[in-house]
């Protein structure tokens, strides 16, 4: 059994990379790249003979170059070969069978390059002149692999079963030892592409029209949340409940929606790195609210992505209702000043009739 290895570079025929005897052997988690016969030799990468039994799960046989037949693996006749969650591609040979030679059997969710001489049918075999994989190198791990690429066909390809489960489930973990599955399922070959989620930092501010309203009056609070990355933020909620003393009037939005019941404002769009969205709530102001101080916070509560930074995921904007002036009420010295003057007038008009004209 080998796994976990890379074997490379090999120069030699029969089977430039390894060559499987009359023995039984299973190949996991491994990488067989740029091995060579000479230029009649069969079997660049493999060969399986004489009554040999080779099985390969999660491996990838890609690179290698035969001078006659079977770039990538070749059967010879009595001999048997199974594979499944495997990469057979970008293989080349001087005659026939650029990637397999020979009868190879599928267990389902392998990757060829070219079909020719590959066996074809297993449930999620693929066939694809491009696996996208990158070049020999180190990928981390005790040895070399060939990453796959963005949008290589094998990514989440492989067998659905738990990893490691058994049966023609991938292993358990890739051949640099990282968990499987990244994704929804495992991907096919000896490398699982790690999928990374990089934070997002929501950043929320809030202010207001009016800090200092009467009652009846209407104020209107901006709330602004913002990314400041440095991935993409999905599935951002933001909550602002209207407090007591103000009454909802209305709500607009960049982006999603506000719910009144709740409070939440669920952003419909991925906010992209550095990108803002905002949320205006017009509320009026409460009767018998005068000199109070009411205070709204809106406050992030929901995001797929971790937030790097939790100190500005909320804020909060307040107003202080104003004390009506009061009017002046008539006192005693106005209904003083009131009588006299009537007290004056009623002497004056008294005096005036008292003038006679003698003739």
């Amino acid at each position: 059994t080998v796994s976990g290895n890379t074997l490379l570079s090999g120069a030699s025929g029969p089977g430039g990379g390894i060559g499987n005897h009359i023995g039984t052997m299973t190949l996991t988690n491994s990488t067989v790249s740029g091995n060579t016969t000479g230029s009649s030799g069969d079997a660049g990468g493999i060969d399986n003979s004489n009554g040999a039994t080779l099985s390969l799960n999660n491996s990838t046989i890609t690179g290698n170059v035969a001078g006659a037949t079977g770039g990538g693996i070749r059967n010879a006749i009595g001999s048997t070969v199974t594979f499944k969650n495997t990469i057979v591609a970008g293989n080349s040979a001087g005659t026939t069978g650029p990637d397999c030679e020979g009868a190879l059997t599928s267990q389902g969710r392998n990757l060829v390059g070219i079909g020719t001489g590959c066996p074809s049918g297993g449930t999620g075999d693929l066939t694809t002149a491009d696996a996208k994989l990158g070049t020999l190198g180190d990928n981390g791990g005790p040895t070399f692999t060939h990453a796959l690429q963005s949008g290589s066909p094998a990514i989440n390809a492989g067998n659905p079963a738990a990893p490691g489960s058994g049966g023609n489930a991938c292993e358990s973990t890739d051949q640099r030892g990282v968990a499987r599955p990244q994704g929804a399922a495992c991907d096919i070959g000896a490398f699982e592409l790690a999928i990374v989620v990089l934070d997002a930092d929501l950043a929320v501010s809030k202010s207001v029209d009016d800090s200092s309203p009467q009652e009846g009056e209407t104020v209107t609070f901006t709330v602004t949340v913002t990314n400041n990355g440095p991935g993409a933020a999905t599935g951002v909620v933001v909550n602002d409940a209207i407090p007591a003393g103000l009454t909802f009037q209305s709500a607009t939005t960049s982006d999603g929606a506000y719910a009144t019941g709740t409070g939440n404002w669920t952003l419909d769009s991925s906010l992209a790195s550095l990108a803002s969205a905002t949320l205006t709530l017009d509320v009026s102001v409460d009767a018998g609210t005068a000199g109070s101080t009411i205070t709204n916070t809106a406050s992030v509560t929901a995001s797929d992505q971790d937030d790097s930074v939790s100190g500005n995921d909320s804020d909060s904007a307040a107003v202080t209702v104003a004390i009506p002036t009061p009017i002046p009420s008539v006192g005693t010295w106005g209904l003083a000043i009131t009588a006299t003057a009537f007290v004056v007038i009623l002497a004056w008009r008294s005096r005036r009739r008292a003038v006679s004209v003698q003739p």
